[in-house]
């Protein structure tokens, strides 16, 4: 239950592992507000569909990640 009203909000979502992005798809039930970053393509491709939209690193390290998630957020800043 937590984790499924945590999903009700816009979100960016960060995806390690393909059981993560199972994990999400399964609980995400309204997917068309939440940005999904997953460490690579396959992890994303296991998130499926739905998604505001999806991005990954070009390499696949948590650093990365966060500085993608990072760039993300400045953006949307008015």
């Amino acid at each position: 239950p937590v984790l499924r009203d945590a999903l009700s909000h816009p979100a960016i979502v960060l995806l390690h592992s393909p059981r993560a992005a199972w994990t999400l798809a399964e609980q995400a039930e309204a997917r068309a507000h939440l940005g999904v970053i997953a460490i690579s393509p396959a992890v994303a491709a296991v998130a499926g569909e739905g998604w505001a939209w999806v991005d990954w690193p070009q390499h696949p390290r948590d650093e990365d990640m966060l500085e993608l998630a990072a760039r993300l957020c400045q953006k949307a800043r008015p």
